[in-house]
């Protein structure tokens, strides 16, 4: 918990966060999509905005009744970040057409 700064668990069937995920205080990317989870803790939803992390959980069945949780699709399934496209590299994940090619990064 000193030390994780990134945490992905997409697709992996989990249908609970535990709130002990609120003391990762480096935590700063999490994703959960696509997974079964109903309700996101208050706690993990206080650390998500104190500390800006970027977090995704479209597909979940949460996204159905918590507006405060990021619950857009990314623009594929496998792609990892709304802001791959900066980073100057071609992210095969995000090398698709919906993600415009990885914004032009898979295209030099």
């Amino acid at each position: 918990k000193d030390t994780l700064s990134e945490l992905g668990f997409a697709r992996c069937n989990i249908s609970f966060l535990k709130p002990e995920l609120s003391n990762f205080r480096y935590l700063r990317y999490l994703d959960s999509r696509d997974n079964n989870v109903t309700v996101v803790h208050d706690n993990i939803k206080s650390m998500i905005k104190r500390n800006s992390i970027e977090s995704y959980f479209a597909g979940n069945p949460v996204c159905n009744n918590d507006e405060s949780l990021d619950c857009k699709p990314l623009c594929t399934k496998y792609c990892y970040s709304r802001s791959h496209a900066t980073n100057g590299y071609c992210d095969y994940q995000c090398n698709a057409k919906d993600c415009n090619f990885d914004g032009g990064n898979c295209l030099l």
